[in-house]
């Protein structure tokens, strides 16, 4: 892929129980329709305090990203550690 635009983008999450959420990210790479999923950058989240807890080997944490008062958990399909 060439020219990878850098845009304000709106995504839908949904949380294992079903729940969802529109995502907002700004300065995110946009790729239109030729990935099924949304990268999201970690480390700008959190520089905008954004909580996201992303060690799926965390007892004290599911992974989710919070927001706004929002928590949305996410599951796991598979890891290589």
């Amino acid at each position: 892929l060439k020219a990878i635009p850098i845009a304000s983008v709106a995504t839908l999450a949904t949380d294992t129980y079903g729940n969802q959420v529109i995502l907002i990210i700004h300065e995110a790479l946009y790729f239109g329709d030729k990935m099924q999923h949304t990268l999201l950058s970690i480390n700008q989240a959190r520089a905008h305090e954004v909580s996201i807890w992303d060690n799926p080997c965390d007892p004290n944490h599911s992974l989710s990203i919070k927001a706004s008062g929002t928590t949305v958990e996410k599951r796991i399909e598979g890891i290589v550690v």
